[in-house]
Protein backbone atom coordinates (compact mmCIF):
# COMPACT_ATOMS: atom_id res chain seq x y z
CA UNK A 1 0.00 0.00 0.00
CA UNK A 2 1.69 3.57 -0.97
CA UNK A 3 0.76 6.78 0.18
CA UNK A 4 -2.09 7.25 -2.40
CA UNK A 5 -4.09 4.76 -1.43
CA UNK A 6 -6.17 5.73 1.70
CA UNK A 7 -9.63 5.64 1.23
CA UNK A 8 -12.09 6.90 3.81
CA UNK A 9 -15.31 5.23 4.03
CA UNK A 10 -18.31 7.18 3.54
CA UNK A 11 -21.65 7.39 4.89
CA UNK A 12 -25.07 7.13 3.15
CA UNK A 13 -28.62 7.92 3.99
CA UNK A 14 -30.61 6.37 1.99
CA UNK A 15 -34.22 6.69 1.17
CA UNK A 16 -37.38 5.33 1.88
CA UNK A 17 -37.33 3.78 -1.99
CA UNK A 18 -34.11 2.43 -1.47
CA UNK A 19 -35.51 0.43 2.06
CA UNK A 20 -38.16 -1.18 0.12
CA UNK A 21 -38.08 -5.07 -0.86
CA UNK A 22 -34.35 -4.87 0.86
CA UNK A 23 -32.70 -8.38 -0.36
CA UNK A 24 -29.21 -9.46 0.29
CA UNK A 25 -26.37 -10.45 -1.75
CA UNK A 26 -23.03 -12.62 -0.85
CA UNK A 27 -20.57 -11.69 -3.46
CA UNK A 28 -16.76 -13.05 -3.89
CA UNK A 29 -14.67 -10.05 -4.83
CA UNK A 30 -10.97 -10.71 -6.18
CA UNK A 31 -8.20 -8.40 -6.44
CA UNK A 32 -8.52 -6.78 -2.48
CA UNK A 33 -4.92 -6.41 -0.70
CA UNK A 34 -5.69 -4.01 2.30
CA UNK A 35 -8.54 -2.53 4.17
CA UNK A 36 -8.13 0.64 2.02
CA UNK A 37 -9.29 -1.43 -1.20
CA UNK A 38 -12.47 -2.68 0.82
CA UNK A 39 -13.54 0.73 1.24
CA UNK A 40 -12.84 1.48 -2.24
CA UNK A 41 -15.07 -1.54 -2.63
CA UNK A 42 -17.62 -0.23 -0.74
CA UNK A 43 -17.84 3.40 -1.62
CA UNK A 44 -18.29 2.25 -5.42
CA UNK A 45 -21.38 0.25 -4.31
CA UNK A 46 -22.78 2.55 -1.74
CA UNK A 47 -22.86 5.16 -4.42
CA UNK A 48 -25.76 3.35 -6.44
CA UNK A 49 -29.17 3.92 -5.87
CA UNK A 50 -30.88 1.09 -3.98
CA UNK A 51 -28.16 -0.15 -2.13
CA UNK A 52 -29.19 0.13 1.39
CA UNK A 53 -25.76 -1.10 3.07
CA UNK A 54 -22.41 -2.60 2.82
CA UNK A 55 -19.72 -5.07 4.50
CA UNK A 56 -16.75 -5.82 2.72
CA UNK A 57 -13.88 -8.11 4.11
CA UNK A 58 -11.18 -8.00 1.83
CA UNK A 59 -9.04 -10.52 4.41
CA UNK A 60 -12.51 -12.91 3.10
CA UNK A 61 -12.67 -11.57 -0.23
CA UNK A 62 -16.28 -10.97 0.03
CA UNK A 63 -18.81 -8.31 -0.24
CA UNK A 64 -22.85 -8.56 1.49
CA UNK A 65 -24.48 -5.73 0.00
CA UNK A 66 -28.39 -5.11 1.15
CA UNK A 67 -30.05 -3.60 -1.71
CA UNK A 68 -33.61 -3.03 -3.51
CA UNK A 69 -33.55 -5.53 -6.47
CA UNK A 70 -36.44 -3.44 -8.01
CA UNK A 71 -33.88 -0.49 -8.39
CA UNK A 72 -30.21 -1.98 -8.99
CA UNK A 73 -29.47 -5.80 -10.63
CA UNK A 74 -26.73 -8.10 -9.48
CA UNK A 75 -25.47 -7.14 -12.82
CA UNK A 76 -24.73 -3.62 -11.66
CA UNK A 77 -23.53 -4.40 -8.12
CA UNK A 78 -20.59 -6.58 -10.18
CA UNK A 79 -20.00 -3.59 -12.52
CA UNK A 80 -19.43 -1.38 -9.55
CA UNK A 81 -17.03 -3.34 -7.90
CA UNK A 82 -15.10 -3.53 -11.26
CA UNK A 83 -15.71 0.19 -11.77
CA UNK A 84 -14.05 0.70 -8.02
CA UNK A 85 -10.85 -0.17 -9.59
CA UNK A 86 -9.39 0.21 -13.13
CA UNK A 87 -7.04 3.30 -11.85
CA UNK A 88 -3.60 1.24 -12.68
CA UNK A 89 -3.41 0.20 -9.58
CA UNK A 90 -6.22 -1.57 -8.23
CA UNK A 91 -8.42 -4.17 -10.23
CA UNK A 92 -11.45 -5.92 -8.93
CA UNK A 93 -13.86 -8.47 -9.75
CA UNK A 94 -16.58 -9.59 -8.66
CA UNK A 95 -19.19 -12.62 -8.32
CA UNK A 96 -22.40 -14.21 -7.09
CA UNK A 97 -22.23 -16.38 -4.04
CA UNK A 98 -25.43 -16.21 -2.82
CA UNK A 99 -28.66 -14.08 -2.05
CA UNK A 100 -31.63 -14.04 0.34
CA UNK A 101 -35.03 -12.83 0.14
CA UNK A 102 -34.96 -10.00 2.62
CA UNK A 103 -31.95 -9.34 5.01
CA UNK A 104 -30.95 -7.16 8.27
CA UNK A 105 -27.55 -6.58 7.71
CA UNK A 106 -25.62 -9.41 9.04
CA UNK A 107 -22.29 -8.18 10.53
CA UNK A 108 -20.41 -8.47 13.59
CA UNK A 109 -22.67 -9.33 16.24
CA UNK A 110 -22.80 -5.88 18.53
CA UNK A 111 -23.60 -7.52 21.75
CA UNK A 112 -20.99 -11.01 21.36
CA UNK A 113 -18.91 -9.62 18.64
CA UNK A 114 -19.01 -13.07 16.67
CA UNK A 115 -16.28 -14.25 14.84
CA UNK A 116 -17.62 -16.53 12.56
CA UNK A 117 -17.83 -15.25 8.90
CA UNK A 118 -20.21 -13.29 7.19
CA UNK A 119 -20.40 -16.47 4.72
CA UNK A 120 -21.44 -18.91 7.50
CA UNK A 121 -23.61 -16.34 8.88
CA UNK A 122 -25.63 -16.30 5.70
CA UNK A 123 -25.68 -20.21 5.38
CA UNK A 124 -27.18 -20.17 8.84
CA UNK A 125 -29.88 -17.29 7.75
CA UNK A 126 -33.12 -19.35 7.13
CA UNK A 127 -33.63 -16.84 4.29
CA UNK A 128 -30.41 -18.01 2.41
CA UNK A 129 -30.85 -19.26 -1.31
CA UNK A 130 -27.15 -20.77 -2.75
CA UNK A 131 -26.70 -19.87 -6.57
CA UNK A 132 -26.41 -23.41 -8.31
CA UNK A 133 -23.26 -22.77 -10.61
Amino acid sequence: MDDNCHVEPIQKVTTADEQKNVELALLAVSGMGCPNCANRVRNSLLSLYGVVDVYVDHAAGIAQVSFNPRIETIDDLIIAVTRAGGDGHHEYGAKLLATALTSPVLTRCSCCNTSSSPTQRLKDDSRYIPVLQ
